[in-house]
């Protein structure tokens, strides 16, 4: 809570704002450009899945097919939000974290020191199997979809897993070594996957999930900092 907090407060630093609406934009024009040159491939594939299901013989192929389409439309609109919104958290996670995680530290953590080996190749590395585990998730439980009303614990779990593991990644790779990133992450796995879970519900909620990405990446430092602080100065003893 303190974390969300001090990442409500943070966001409308000037810098922050900037970085709230770019990668926002960004993705926007990235799935406005997929919609437009996929849309007829997509909504073939799924008229073609739909058309294949049994009906009852009193409903006409003509009216199936006449709401099938509108239908799928209507679907593909609906999935075009939370497709941009979890874009949007990937481009945060990857471009915006290192400005958000340099700005917290020297605003608010200046006695954390950075001790950490960052590199490139292991946020892409922990962005892969992030995004993997996420894409196996979801076709492992697309029968759960279907067949029961699980599809939104599915989304929220599956969802706050690949944020917090992208976000406590990014907020510690530069200041924690590979130590205290383990003992932390060890440690604390159950407040960084709760706030993935908080993370994860706003996409559920209409324009304002277009627009968090960047407090989730501010309430995820403030959280990582906050538990490399405390690990340093209770059970290390130097900041």
């Amino acid at each position: 809570m303190s974390s969300m907090w001090a990442a409500t407060r943070t966001q409308f630093n000037p810098k922050m704002m900037m970085l709230i609406f770019a990668p926002f934009f960004i993705a926007l024009i990235l799935w406005s450009i997929l919609m437009f040159v996929f849309w007829g491939s997509w909504h073939d594939s799924l008229m073609l899945w739909v058309n294949g299901a049994t009906y009852p013989t009193w409903i006409s192929p003509a009216v199936v097919a006449i709401v099938s389409g509108y239908f799928i439309s209507i679907m593909l609109l609906f999935l075009l939000a939370p497709a941009v919104y979890l874009t949007t958290i990937l481009i945060t996670a990857f471009f915006s974290m290192p400005i958000i995680v340099q700005h917290v530290q020297r605003r608010y953590f200046p006695q954390v020191s950075e001790q950490g080996s960052h590199h490139v190749l292991g946020s892409i590395l922990n962005t892969l199997i992030a995004i993997g585990v996420l894409l196996i998730g979801w076709v492992l439980g697309f029968p759960f979809w279907l067949l029961t009303p699980l599809a939104p614990v599915i989304s929220l779990v599956l969802t706050a897993y690949m944020i917090q593991r992208l976000f406590r990644y990014d907020a510690l790779a530069a200041y924690a070594t590979n130590e205290e990133m383990r003992v932390i992450i060890q440690r604390s796995s159950s407040k960084f996957f709760m706030l993935g879970i908080v993370a994860a519900f706003i996409q559920f909620i209409p324009i304002i999930n277009l627009f968090m990405a960047t407090w989730v990446g501010l309430s995820f430092t403030f959280l990582a900092f906050n538990e490399l602080r405390q690990l340093r100065e209770y059970e290390i003893g130097y900041p």
